[in-house]
């Protein structure tokens, strides 16, 4: 697992320690270009799908882990947000993952930086300052954003940027169990992100399932159980898929 836009593996502690305490080992890391990472952020690009897979294998070389063939240990992905759109484009290149649970994930970037072509403007340049201060951005990318700031307008450009690093189009590609969670109130990546991955998943028949809740990007809990007790039945939830799709019992 990986962690959200301009985080580090740091902040999956906690998780890593739910999985670990359940018997799984856990391998946790600083996505490209953030934290102790060195390289570039490319926004799950090209270059964070061939560190994903470059991961997979070094897990196979592990002993502590169960493997189903050569270079290719028995593996499940979780992670939030920029931690979840790793998981789905690396499973469309790569067929070893075994089970997937992006929470809070996108469907088209398009969609959710510049719905209708209107700049989402405060998550946006919320997004770039963060993006700015605590990772090295991709200069292709950094001069589309730094263009955007200044217009508080996408172009075109930056708009197929945003396109080549989502899973739109290429659900289809996924063969892999998937639980999808996403919140209710999330204003960042929208419910509509969550369904459309959802039916482009179910759709191609694979095995799907999407758990919503009252938590997401915006923080802000509506229901009468506060958002620790949603966090942890999503968590529970989370254990349970993996137990199902990874372990011989």
């Amino acid at each position: 697992m990986t962690h959200g836009w301009g985080g580090t593996r740091a902040d999956r502690e906690p998780l890593a320690e739910l999985y670990a305490s359940n018997g799984y080992v856990v391998l946790t890391y600083d996505s490209r270009g953030f934290g102790d990472s060195g390289g570039e952020v490319g926004v799950d690009g090209p270059n964070e799908v061939g560190d994903a897979q470059e991961l997979i294998s070094w897990l196979a070389d592990r002993e502590s882990v169960r493997t189903d063939g050569e270079d290719d240990p028995r593996v499940g992905m979780d992670g939030y947000s920029y931690g979840a759109g790793i998981q789905l484009v690396t499973a469309i290149e790569d067929d070893r993952p075994d089970v997937l649970v992006p929470r809070w994930g996108w469907h088209d970037l398009r969609f959710s930086n510049d719905p209708n072509r209107v700049l989402k403007w405060a998550w946006f340049y919320g997004l770039y300052l963060s993006g700015m201060e605590n990772g090295t951005l991709n200069e292709d990318f950094l001069a589309l954003s730094e263009e955007a700031v200044e217009s508080q307008n996408a172009g075109e450009d930056l708009r197929e940027f945003w396109r080549s690093r989502s899973p739109v189009g290429q659900l289809g590609a996924i063969d892999v169990p998937t639980l999808l969670i996403s919140g209710w109130d999330d204003r960042l990546f929208t419910p509509n992100e969550a369904f459309a991955n959802y039916r482009g998943l179910a759709d191609a028949g694979t095995e799907a399932r999407l758990l919503m809740y009252d938590y997401g990007h915006d923080f802000v809990e509506f229901s009468e159980e506060g958002p620790e007790t949603q966090t942890e039945y999503a968590d529970r939830a989370a254990l349970a898929w993996m137990d199902d799709h990874l372990r011989d019992e």
